[in-house]
């Protein structure tokens, strides 16, 4: 019996010695289960505390897309250095409680969001006895780019021959195609910019999707009879009448005209003849000049409609055509393309439809583009432009003074200096004035004039005197239309 005790005891005795070692494990196991709820406390406090950064750095990043100097796309380089900046400024989190990598920035331009990451590491205490000795976590946040409010700009440009004279080794009108291309690429990133093409000189032109348009006269061609031609040929010419060479201007530019002669009458005939000479076809080509007398008021512009070029011929004349306002979306994504384009298609031409300057007709049509309704229809009404507060803006570029105006008969211009000039002033003063009050902004640009009553009436017509550039040279021109750029670009940010 005393053996069966004993052995009991021993039983008993190696059963208490189990309980410690069940008793210690799970001791242990709480301990660390205990350590992995203050490391992952501690983790989660920490990842709350970096999310909050993390979002305001975001924010941060996007608002650079659009207040950088240079006015083009957004500058990842900038918007990641302020995110850095922003987020070392806000973060409030020890380095012993946390490690945190720096913020790296992924910017898409499609969708215009902004997206900012970082990876932090916060060291353990109790979970180090588990083998592990941080928790590594990374936080992340998106911001979208604000969109600034919309803007529809209307480059009304010089397109005479005089564009044509060379200034610092250069044609100036290659000098403005540069500028105003760069004008274009800088503020055509989002659909939410229409820019349209005003090219003017003697004429205006439109392609024929205009014509038959009620605003537009749209002759039908002309074919003139056939007729005999008589002719006999001079054998001896009396002595001639000649003259030197002399000065002359032509579109505001002097020249130098050479030396001639012209026969006074012919003394001796040979025989004649005769042959049967086919009449021309007289074609319309979408030249247009501006209506006499109502040229500083785009009211009821059917009534009357806007005359053909009275001289159409069988030549087609040599304008370029208007663009109306055109998106980067347009024509499947071409629109950028096509903006330029037509400006790459402003070569001047010695033709009577380029010769001659008159200033206010091209901005009347820059009004135009930018007022909804025909002639020209793609703008966005008063009502919905202040709904969305939309910037409407006209550049206006000449390299000289007006040279002939609309006449007061129909359809003829008056060329006759200075009554035309004094007419034609007149008109663009008034057409300035109204197009002002009619809430649009206006940028001048004088490029190489030398008249100084010219660059005054541009200077008066501005917005304001930082809207007038005088550019007397080609280096000034290309700052102009940059500065023009920039200054767009700040008046939809501040919208």
């Amino acid at each position: 019996m005393a053996a069966i005790y004993l052995k009991l005891q021993s039983f008993l005795r190696d059963r208490s010695g189990s309980g410690a070692i069940v008793v210690a494990i799970t001791v242990l196991v709480l301990f660390v289960a205990v350590g992995v709820g203050v490391d992952m406390a501690r983790a989660y406090r920490a990842q709350h505390a970096l999310q909050v950064n993390v979002d305001q750095a975001a924010i941060a990043a996007a608002a650079v897309a659009y207040s950088e100097a240079d006015g083009e796309s957004a500058n990842v380089d900038e918007m990641n250095a302020k995110a850095n900046e922003y987020f070392a400024a806000n973060n409030r989190l020890k380095t012993e409680l946390a490690s945190v990598g720096p913020v790296s920035i992924v910017f898409d331009e499609e969708t215009n969001i902004v997206k900012v990451a970082v990876d932090a590491k916060v060291p353990t205490t109790l979970m180090r006895l588990a083998g592990v000795p941080e928790v590594k976590f990374k936080v992340s946040s998106e911001a979208k780019r604000p969109e600034p409010p919309p803007l529809e700009v209307s480059l009304v440009l010089d397109r005479t021959w005089s564009m044509s004279v060379k200034l610092d080794g250069k044609e100036k009108y290659k000098t403005l195609q540069a500028a105003a291309t760069s004008l274009v690429e800088g503020l055509m990133t989002t659909d939410n910019v229409a820019i349209g093409v005003v090219p003017f000189a003697t004429w205006l032109k439109v392609d024929k999707s205009y014509w038959g348009e009620p605003w537009l006269e749209t002759p039908a061609d002309l074919k003139m009879p056939d007729f005999n031609y008589c002719s006999r040929p001079c054998l001896q010419w009396d002595p001639p009448q000649c003259w030197p060479a002399y000065e002359c201007g032509t579109d505001g530019v002097p020249k130098t005209c050479p030396a001639g002669c012209q026969s006074k009458s012919c003394a001796k005939y040979g025989p004649e003849t005769c042959y049967l000479s086919p009449g021309a076809t007289y074609k319309f080509y979408g030249c247009f000049m501006t209506r006499a007398g109502l040229s500083d008021t785009i009211a009821n512009p059917s009534s009357p409609n806007y005359p053909a070029q009275p001289l159409y011929g069988n030549s087609e004349c040599k304008q370029t055509y208007i663009l109306d306002l055109t998106k980067k979306g347009d024509d499947s994504g071409t629109g950028v393309t096509k903006v330029k384009s037509t400006i790459s298609a402003l070569v001047p031409s010695n033709d009577n439809s380029v010769s001659n300057t008159y200033i206010a007709g091209g901005l009347e049509f820059g009004w135009h583009m930018l007022s909804s309704g025909k002639p020209l229809d793609k703008a966005t009404t008063k009502a919905d432009a202040s709904k969305l507060g939309l910037t409407k803006a006209i550049v206006l570029m000449t390299d000289g003074a007006n040279t002939q105006s609309p006449g007061s008969t129909r359809g003829k211009w008056n060329s006759t200096m200075p009554s035309a000039r004094n007419e034609a002033d007149a008109i663009l003063k008034s057409l300035c004035t109204n197009v002002k009050n009619d809430g649009i902004l206006i940028y001048t640009v004088a490029f190489s004039v030398d008249d100084d009553a010219a660059r005054q009436i541009l200077k008066d017509c501005a917005s304001a005197p930082s809207y007038y550039y005088d550019a007397r040279d080609s280096a000034t021109l290309i700052n102009a239309f940059s500065k023009i750029g920039l200054s767009l670009m700040r008046l939809r940010v501040a919208k």
